[in-house]
């Protein structure tokens, strides 16, 4: 996916809470979100962003906790206001919601009756591959044996050029980016380690066109390789050294004993698919694809959506 409608920071931002920095009152209440994310079977998810983080229910941002820094007062949470919004111009009433800066345990007690309004809102609009990529997001969370450990979601990076003029050093785009997820075999050892950048195809009409294999394999291959964004990639790293170590102190990621901080990574592309049956359309766009990459020295993963949640 690529976003022009807003204009590029100054400087490519780093995803981390600086958690080790933060008052002792924050990093309890944000540890406290992440015990109750951990203990939810799988109905939420936690994302760390730059000095915020997000969670989300079936895929849909439940929360977003921002005034995380090494300055503030405390954090405070918001909510988007258009899952309140209904056919016909209706809007739901949201009077019964703790302020964003009420304390935190407020903001629990309330959980079920905003599941429920994101429920209500998903009926209306089914958003069945944000759904899909958040149970690939807690798989690991559930299955503590599970073959893959999805590290962040909806990655989003700026990177040089527009679709028709990738080298434009004069513009920008922002691409957003999956999954970046690694197998959990990967994770033991001091060697290279292989974190895969990762895209989601669900039906006949997601592999071609703008949004389809080859657009997204353009921009991967930009990120992953081309020296014009070497500060892009280079936030995508120390993004992944930063965000994977505070979760693994959260205990986000259990049963791994993951450090990043010394281990070179290597960033491979992959796609997963699911209900795919077009397949002379499929065998061609991996083609293009994989030749995208001809210069990369990188293969391409291809994944099927159901054996990574096995």
């Amino acid at each position: 996916m690529v976003r022009t409608d807003i204009s590029p920071p100054q400087n490519h931002k780093t995803r981390s809470l600086q958690y080790a920095d933060l008052a002792s009152e924050i990093k309890a209440d944000i540890m406290k979100i992440a015990n109750w994310v951990i203990n939810s079977g799988g109905q939420f998810d936690f994302q760390i962003r730059s000095g915020s983080l997000n969670i989300y229910y079936k895929g849909g941002k439940l929360w977003t906790v921002t005034h995380i820094s090494i300055r503030s007062q405390g954090a405070q949470v918001n909510v988007e206001k258009k899952y309140f919004k209904r056919p016909g111009g209706v809007v739901l009433d949201s009077r019964w919601m703790p302020g964003s800066k009420d304390p935190l345990n407020d903001w629990l007690a309330v959980i079920p009756i905003h599941q429920d309004i994101l429920d209500e809102w998903f009926h209306f609009h089914p958003k069945y591959v944000r759904y899909m990529l958040h149970k690939l997001a807690v798989n690991h969370l559930i299955n503590q044996h599970s073959e893959w450990v999805i590290l962040d979601v909806e990655y989003t990076a700026w990177l040089h050029g527009m679709k028709a003029k990738k080298k434009d050093m004069k513009s920008m785009r922002l691409c957003k980016i999956d999954l970046l997820g690694v197998k959990r075999e990967d994770l033991n050892g001091t060697s290279e380690l292989p974190v895969y950048v990762m895209e989601l195809k669900k039906g006949n009409g997601s592999i071609q066109g703008d949004s389809g294999i080859t657009s997204h394999a353009e921009d991967m291959e930009q990120l992953i390789c081309d020296k014009v964004d070497v500060k892009a990639k280079k936030a995508l790293l120390e993004s992944l050294r930063l965000s994977t170590s505070e979760k693994q102190t959260l205990g986000l990621l259990p049963n791994t004993s993951v450090i990043l901080t010394d281990r070179e990574i290597r960033l491979r592309p992959a796609f997963i698919f699911e209900s795919i049956e077009d397949t002379t359309a499929l065998r061609n766009q991996k083609k293009k694809a994989q030749k995208i990459f001809s210069d990369c020295q990188s293969e391409i993963l291809w994944l099927e959506y159901s054996e990574m949640l096995a």
